[in-house]
């Protein structure tokens, strides 16, 4: 699972001159790029005439991280020289019970609990060697106590350890080392998978890092600046057994947030639609199938997953768009396809969860209060209305494609009565407003970029009515400031910031109305305030610089839709 749990702390690598070493961070100057169409990292550092030259990546379908060294002085710098090693890992997210020790015949440090074993060594001889407790050295401050070369070979409880490679006098040749870490269910399986690598030329396996990328990459139906990246980051969320996590994990102790390592029905459909949309429909059928398997409350998906399926923590209610979300793009999924046999196995699934998203529609056509989108706030609100509504006209055409189409009739009857009662209780007079409250249906008239999912992805109102243009216009207005837009008026998430989210929304809807110009402003300001072409959740309203979840699928997601859009490709569904 790429979810839970996590096993490492720290990774950090050192350098070292005549004996004086450094970690390569603060005070070295670094250049870090990706290699086009792959998930390898270039990664240039330079400080006083030395120059570290590092590939990073993991191995295509093996559990093997590489980190590729390469090191020559700038000018002609001479001493002796050596790459150095410092891990702590934390198994299984608990410093409890951990364990380490050195093979001193196979040259690996192998970190350990239970049935997790995490071998690191090199493609050349260990010159030093240590393994200690966290909580009596500094593993910062202070080098440890080694003689000789060699210092303890065991240590238990929160545990870390250390390794050097010596590269010699380089004296104007460049001095090289491969660092590998390799998983295995015992130590030795980890340790033989780790000397099998070692034996091999690194370059055969960055060959077969970038090879993979390339042709997984070069499989996209959409061209453009961003899209392999936005695909490549994309594939990484994926979890083997069906799951698409939001982000990787950035706050895993939840201090700033309510953690990005799940799997959210609304998050994943989009950048499973996105995976379509690109003729990546194998992942996508992946995810459908594995939501068939999620407990679910009345035939509504609960606020998110783990990817072994198992409920995750929740602070808030039911979410109503997420179950209609998924409908909608199953259905899309199914129209792209034709993998009716996918569809009539799913076809419980998809009467189950249509089932309950009809019981939250009232007689007046008003949804049972939920949480919005943004998981802040209980009521009755409009974008889950739009999804919900596409989620039941999803339903019940896939059900018409099974020969079924008098069992949605009830689901049909449910979406009518959203669509026809919505502009009374959402229009003000000038523009739709984005919630009723759950108590006395009080409308909420804070601009919020939700209510550009009307239009877009859902098509519930259509994009160039004269109310949708009044309420987006509305909501540029209030929420963009030069090209980044706020996902509501007085955010309050980590200080209120840009949402790339909310930016590439608006460039959404501005392409579906055929002002291609201004949405490829709003995808090229989301794309320059990147990090390695990773779209970050926020950015920072005063600095510019990424914030928060990086990349964030929902993000990517909506920059692969926008890029097909600009192709000329059609994307949504009108009811």
């Amino acid at each position: 699972m790429i979810d839970f749990p996590n096993h490492v702390e720290r990774i950090s690598f050192g350098f070292s001159w005549k004996g004086r070493g450094e970690w390569l961070g603060d005070g070295w100057k670094h250049q870090a790029n990706y290699i086009n169409g792959a998930n390898v990292i270039f990664l240039n550092s330079w400080k006083g005439g030395w120059h570290v030259a590092r590939y990073v990546f993991a191995l295509p379908n093996e559990d093997v991280a590489v980190f590729s060294f390469k090191v020559s002085g700038v000018h002609n710098r001479e001493g002796n020289i050596a790459i150095e090693f410092f891990g702590h890992f934390k198994i299984s997210e608990s410093e409890i019970g951990n364990a380490v020790f050195y093979d001193v015949e196979r040259e690996a440090m192998v970190f350990y609990k239970r049935g997790y074993y995490f071998a690191v060594g090199g493609d050349r001889p260990v010159n030093e060697y240590s393994c200690f407790r966290m909580d009596r050295w500094n593993s910062f401050g202070l080098r440890w106590k080694i003689r000789g070369g060699r210092g303890n070979r065991y240590a238990i409880g929160d545990v870390g350890g250390y390794l050097k490679w010596d590269l010699g006098k380089l004296s104007g040749r460049e001095g090289e080392v491969t660092v590998y870490v390799c998983c295995g269910e015992t130590d030795d399986d980890a340790i033989f998978l780790l000397n099998e690598k070692a034996k091999e030329p690194v370059k055969k396996h960055l060959e077969e890092a970038i090879n993979e990328g390339n042709n997984f990459t070069s499989r996209s139906r959409i061209d453009g600046i961003g899209v392999a990246r936005s695909l490549l980051a994309m594939r990484l969320l994926c979890d083997g057994g069906g799951g698409i996590i939001a982000a990787p994990e950035f706050d895993p102790k939840l201090q700033h947030s309510g953690g990005y390592r799940y799997v959210w029905g609304r998050d994943a459909t989009f950048i499973a639609y996105a995976f379509d949309i690109a003729g990546y429909h194998e992942l996508s059928r992946k995810f459908y199938i594995w939501c068939s398997g999620l407990k679910k409350k009345g035939g509504l998906l609960l606020q998110r997953y783990c990817c072994d399926g198992r409920l995750a923590s929740q602070w808030g209610d039911v979410q109503l768009d997420e179950t209609g979300t998924v409908l909608w793009g199953l259905r899309k999924h199914i129209e792209m396809t034709e993998d009716y046999d996918l569809l009539s196995a799913l076809s419980p699934m998809v009467e189950e969860m249509a089932e309950g998203l009809a019981r939250a529609v009232d007689d007046r056509g008003l949804l049972a209060p939920c949480f919005d989108l943004w998981e802040e706030r209980r009521g009755v609100h409009a974008y889950s209305t739009a999804a919900v509504y596409a989620g039941l006209e999803s339903a019940a055409k896939m059900m018409e494609e099974l020969g079924s189409g008098e069992r949605g009739e009830a689901w049909r009857e449910a979406a009518r009565k959203l669509k026809e009662s919505f502009d009374q209780f959402f229009w003000n007079g000038e523009h739709y407003v984005r919630a009723l409250s759950a108590n006395g249906l009080k409308p909420d008239p804070t601009p919020d970029s939700s209510l550009l999912g009307l239009a877009v992805p859902y098509m519930f109102v259509e994009p160039a009515s004269t109310k949708m243009r009044a309420t987006a216009e509305w909501l540029e207005r209030e929420l963009k400031r030069r090209e980044g837009v706020f996902r509501y008026k007085k955010d309050k998430y980590f200080g209120g910031n840009f949402w790339t989210v909310a930016t590439l929304w608006l460039a959404l809807y501005k392409a579906e109305l055929g002002r291609r110009e201004e949405a490829e402003e709003l995808a090229e300001w989301c794309l320059a305030h990147s990090k390695l072409g990773l779209i970050p959740e926020q950015v920072h309203r005063k600095k510019g610089k990424p914030l928060s979840a990086t990349p964030l699928g929902w993000s990517h997601a909506f920059y692969v839709m926008l890029m097909k859009r600009l192709e000329g490709g059609s994307l949504w569904m009108r009811s």
